[in-house]
């Protein structure tokens, strides 16, 4: 991953676009119940008693593409849903693979969005 991260970021040097992520980890597990949440739905799909947490794998190809792809700024919102739900390890993960898939002098920003009133 590395080397084709490195070449990624010679071919597109010298670029300042800035890319901003809307991340959902948790999707239909929020405990909520908000009556305006179309997860609430009878006909959801997602309305079981499974989890539908974003997995590790995934997490870390998400910041690995976005990162790779990205210019000189890149900003991650965690959103909806409840999203604190994923854990302090989720969080943590999310810094690790930033600073490992990263570059020098690539800002990177991190909100978190809940749907608590």
């Amino acid at each position: 991953m590395k080397a084709a991260r490195d070449e990624m970021r010679e071919a597109d040097s010298g670029r300042e676009e800035y890319f901003n992520v809307l991340v959902k980890p948790i999707s239909a597990d929020c405990n909520l119940r908000c009556t305006y949440c179309f997860y609430q739905r009878p006909t959801d799909p997602y309305r079981s008693k499974d989890l539908h947490r974003m997995s590790d794998l995934v997490l870390r190809n998400l910041i690995f593409q976005q990162m790779s792809s990205s210019g000189d700024y890149v900003s991650f919102r965690l959103a909806r849903w409840q999203p604190l739900l994923a854990g302090v390890k989720f969080f943590y993960n999310v810094i690790n693979y930033q600073k490992l898939f990263g570059y020098p002098r690539q800002k990177v920003a991190n909100t978190v969005q809940t749907m608590v009133l």
